[in-house]
């Protein structure tokens, strides 16, 4: 069994001394540790592609020039890159946790058990006593699950290797209906309206699955037509909210002085042509989930209504004297890059704190380019159905790779697009969807592409299928140095992270892994950099 990786972070070289004596010493069959003394020492290792199970923190840094407490930083920063890590709080300080704090802290997942008081000077065995037995108890539980995740892990990137390597022929060997009830009869496949063997995808149904049963409010990022409105609706109906509103807002085309209007209501007279009171979209969703789409293109005056709604569930009609509690879940969603915005001035830096707690980003197709037959297939049935068609029951091996080779700069809904203007440009009575009725209807945006090296896409999907198998210093004197780096990137999103050993051999003509850290490193790419693209 796999020992339980542990990070513990505290700027007293005392306190470093005695978790090692008292923890990491006599548990030492269980867990490997690493210690950090600062908030950017954490900052420094996620940069490195580090992980951990477990992150142990001390609340206050304040004898490094740190913050009083960078501690809560530094959970955040864990369970956003270290989704699946175990937190716990140390403090001597516990009662300089306000409610704010308290409400932070449960948003990040921060369980009973996982906030351990430390003792005085004169009893600090029962501080480690309880840590302890508290990191024992989680390193005995995952390494029971160790078996299972095992097996999850193995039967992922098996679905990655059968659908680049057989994906297409399944797919194009059955008719189209049949095809698509097997999609959708796979949990693990279609999910809550939303389909992806790809790991991308495989990483949003978990953190779905994951976010959905909490009270915190999300915030979702991705590029425009990747699905935003289907992760908030299948988070809705997962969540203990289900039976009541669901209520999505998108105010890119309601004027400015409208917008309040319609978010928070306004009593009868509060402005001109105002004659009778209006209940707002916030009071519509009471009890379940408010959905603001493009949250990015509201003003900031919004912007500081909105604050006071996430952190007090309280707001004002216009025109009105009286506050009003507001019982919601609250779901944001962007194609704007809100940290970009908070430096240019355009959006709060404490709004997006507050938002940014819990997020799901989305990936662009092009870098899930494998789910492109699972998706057409899907949307081929639906418009089957919807137009009453009789032909196009089948699309072959030729049409769904050309589908493949596409960049698809406006995402899923361009595909759906593309599938669904078939019966309109072919005839509709013929058999099956062939690579030339394919040529018929796609797209060609040109300068609304994505910006990739030429030949990059087409060079790693020919890796992924098997055809070639180059070590990267091959690709780089063949196909020049942006190519590599596009290689390089694609691969860091397929694999989530730095491809190990066995994917080294298989994929990349036996490049060590110790050559990939390199590379990336000389490239400049790092997860954190490319696991978001802006």
């Amino acid at each position: 069994m796999s020992k339980v990786r542990l990070l513990f972070c505290d700027d007293s070289a005392g306190v470093v001394k005695g978790f090692e004596k008292n923890v990491a010493r006599p548990l030492a069959e269980l867990i490997e540790c690493e210690t950090a003394a600062s908030c950017a020492g954490v900052e420094a290792l996620i940069g490195e592609g580090r992980a951990f199970d477990v992150v142990v923190t001390d609340l206050n840094f304040e004898k490094v020039g740190g913050g009083p407490k960078d501690g809560l930083e530094i959970i955040r920063l864990a369970r956003e890159h270290w989704p699946e890590s175990e937190p716990i709080l140390m403090t001597a300080y516990e009662g300089s946790l306000d409610v704010r704090d308290g409400l932070r802290l449960r948003a990040l997942g921060l369980g009973e058990g996982s906030l351990l008081p430390k003792t005085d000077a004169e009893d600090p065995g029962v501080t480690w006593l309880r840590l302890r037995e508290r990191v024992q108890g989680i390193a005995l539980a995952k390494q029971e699950e160790g078996a299972k995740v095992g097996q999850l892990r193995r039967e992922n990137r098996y679905l990655r290797e059968a659908l680049a390597g057989g994906g297409v022929a399944w797919i194009s060997s059955l008719p189209v209906e049949e095809a698509a009830a097997a999609i959708r009869s796979d949990p693990n496949v279609f999910f809550e309206g939303q389909a992806g063997k790809s790991y991308a995808m495989q990483e949003v149904f978990r953190r779905i699955r994951r976010t959905a049963p909490l009270p915190s409010d999300v915030l979702i990022l991705g590029p425009t037509g990747t699905g935003k409105d289907l992760v908030a609706h299948a988070i809705h109906n997962l969540s203990g909210r289900r039976a009541r509103p669901f209520v999505k807002a998108d105010l890119t085309t309601t004027s400015g002085n409208l917008v309040e209007s319609e978010l928070f209501g306004h009593e009868r007279g509060a402005f001109t042509g105002a004659d009778a009171r209006k209940e707002g979209l916030i009071a519509s969703a009471e009890g379940g989930t408010f959905f603001l789409d493009e949250i990015g293109n509201i003003s900031q005056e919004v912007q500081a209504k909105l604050l006071r709604v996430l952190e007090e569930r309280t707001y004002r009609p216009l025109g009105s004297t009286k506050d009003r509690r507001a019982d919601l879940r609250f779901i944001a969603a962007t194609n704007v890059d809100l940290g970009a915005a908070v430096e240019q001035g355009a959006f709060r830096p404490d709004l997006y704190e507050r938002l940014n707690v819990v997020r799901i980003v989305l990936p662009p197709l092009a870098l899930r380019i494998e789910d492109v037959p699972v998706l057409a297939a899907l949307f081929l049935a639906e418009c089957r159905a919807r137009f009453g068609a009789s032909g196009l029951a089948r699309i072959d091996a030729g049409a769904l790779e050309l589908l493949m080779e596409e960049d698809w700069p406006r995402n899923v809904r361009q595909l759906r697009h593309v599938i669904e203007r078939l019966f309109t440009e072919v005839d509709p009575a013929c058999p099956v969807v062939d690579r030339a009725a394919i040529e018929r209807v796609l797209e060609k945006p040109g300068a609304a592409a994505l910006e990739a090296p030429s030949g990059a896409g087409a060079l790693f999907r020919r890796i992924l299928a098997g055809e070639v198998s180059l070590a990267l210093p091959a690709i780089r004197k063949k196909h020049g140095e942006e190519v590599v780096r596009e290689i390089v990137r694609r691969t860091m999103i397929h694999f989530r992270g730095l491809p190990d050993a066995a994917e080294c051999e298989q994929y990349f003509g036996g490049s060590s892994a110790n050559a990939w850290r390199q590379f990336a490193f000389q490239l400049g790419l790092t997860w954190k950099s490319v696991r978001e693209p802006r």
